[in-house]
């Protein structure tokens, strides 16, 4: 039977359940797959995590396979397994399919796009026969521009993963701001697997943790790759925004003008631009057969989004109504004045979206001080300095750093002395007493193994 902890090896050696089985065909099969994992495994990344347990089941794969009544009943777990699969690709297809008709037509790009995307679960006969619009020339980017995102089964495997993590995206897993820049980002992710790799006791949270960091690796290698992640999130995020409007509007049968204007300004605060998210919102009218009015539409797209709640703004308005922050900030390189919702500043390119990361680095190094843990917080101004590299002297954060560094650098050199002194009454001029009354003297936790030291001078 095929475990659920590992793959259905009829399934990972891309063999037939079907086919009357063929012990030459397995052998051949067997051979590529452990050379083809041999060859991953030496490597880095993602591909080479996943070699690795894969080359571990060899053998068993050999037992379960070379037994009759094994196979057969690994072959029923393939059937099952694969139904599963191609029952959720139908069911994308579905979706994919209502939303792209709604306009009233589909293009050949479109038509050709699905053939290609669902071809596991439906034939060419069969996705043209599920079409009843009509079919146009041309390019599903040409008729509604969309930018590049991750491919489907990619982004399934992510969200899969978050949500059995309990986790909201992969900034959320890498515990930083989503306006961070993409090396810090590729930076943390190395850092958490490289560290999580260490950890032997390997449960289940702790693996799929793993298997996540490996995907934000991936994902944060690159600008284009993380345009593409976020671009994937953007757009489940209308879907969700569209679905609850759906839901809500179903009943009147009807958008009225405030209704679609509560819409869009949902839409501009998840970052989508109104004309864009009013094409959507129409197009599942006119597939519901509602009717809809709306207007507004360019005061909504006027309105500022703030980079710290979301909330939107009036053009004119220099705070935040909702959180009190600034709308607009001067950069810290070249002092142009940049939405406080950029991640970048448009002149310079300056990482202004780093300052949450930075604010959190800096109260975490001040908690971390107040709490004698010098060496710790040390490494967080570190990273907050390098999150905040280039920026001008007299900028507000960058003194605040300084400060932090500064206070941090003088308890590290009173811990030192008093260390010292410590030692040197104890180990070389044998003065206990004075060692206690110099230990009576100290808050608790004001040294490093400050029991150990007071245990030395009893």
């Amino acid at each position: 039977m095929s475990g659920a902890t590992r793959p259905n090896f009829f399934l990972l050696l891309g063999l037939d359940p079907h086919d009357r089985w063929d012990q030459a065909v397995f052998e051949r099969r067997l051979e590529e797959k452990t050379r083809e994992w041999s060859r991953a495994s030496s490597g880095v990344g993602k591909p080479a995590q996943e070699a690795a347990p894969r080359r571990e089941v060899i053998p068993q794969i050999r037992e379960v396979m070379n037994k009759d009544e094994s196979r057969a009943e690994e072959a029923a777990a393939a059937l099952v397994e694969a139904d599963k699969a191609r029952t959720a690709l139908l069911a994308e297809f579905e979706e994919a399919l209502r939303i792209g008709v709604a306009k009233g037509y589909v293009t050949s790009g479109e038509l050709a796009g699905w053939i290609k995307t669902y071809a596991g679960a439906l034939t060419q006969a069969e996705i043209r026969k599920r079409i009843t619009v009509p079919i146009l020339a041309g390019s599903a980017a040409a008729a509604a521009p969309v930018a590049p995102q991750l491919d489907s089964v990619t982004a399934k495997t992510i969200r899969d993963r978050l949500d059995t993590l309990g986790l909201r995206d992969l900034y959320a897993l890498l515990g930083m701001p989503a306006k961070t820049d993409t090396t810090t980002l590729a930076q943390r992710a190395r850092s958490l697997n490289a560290e999580l790799q260490r950890n032997m006791n390997k449960t289940a949270d702790l693996t799929a943790r793993i298997e996540l960091l490996g995907n934000a690796m991936e994902i944060f290698k690159s600008d284009d790759m993380r345009s593409r992640y976020d671009e994937t999130q953007r757009m489940a995020g209308l879907d969700a925004i569209l679905h609850k409007y759906d839901q809500a509007f179903r009943a009147a049968g009807k958008v009225d003008e405030r209704q679609a204007a509560l819409f869009l300004a949902e839409a501009r605060s998840a970052g989508w631009d109104p004309q864009a998210a009013l094409a959507r919102l129409e197009a599942l009218a006119a597939q519901r057969k509602w009717a809809i009015r709306v207007g507004g539409v360019e005061m909504i797209a006027q309105q500022q989004v703030c980079g710290a709640c979301r909330a939107l703004n009036e053009p004119s308005a220099r705070y935040c109504k909702q959180c009190s922050a600034q709308l607009q900030l001067p950069c810290p390189r070249c002092d142009h004045q940049t939405s406080s919702d950029a991640r970048a500043c448009p002149v310079c390119g300056f990482p202004v979206g780093n300052r949450f990361l930075v604010d959190s680095l800096l109260d975490e190094s001040q908690r971390q001080r107040n709490a004698r843990q010098l060496n710790e917080a040390l490494q967080s101004v570190a990273e907050a300095e390098q999150a905040w590299a280039h920026a001008q002297a007299g900028d507000p954060r960058m003194q605040r750093i300084r400060q932090e560094r500064q206070q941090v650098e003088i308890l590290l050199q009173q811990q030192s002395a008093t260390i010292q002194r410590l030692r040197l009454l104890m180990d070389s001029e044998r003065k206990y007493f004075e060692a206690r009354a110099l230990l009576d003297g100290l808050a608790p936790d004001t040294l490093p193994d400050q029991v150990t030291l007071r245990r030395q001078a009893e």
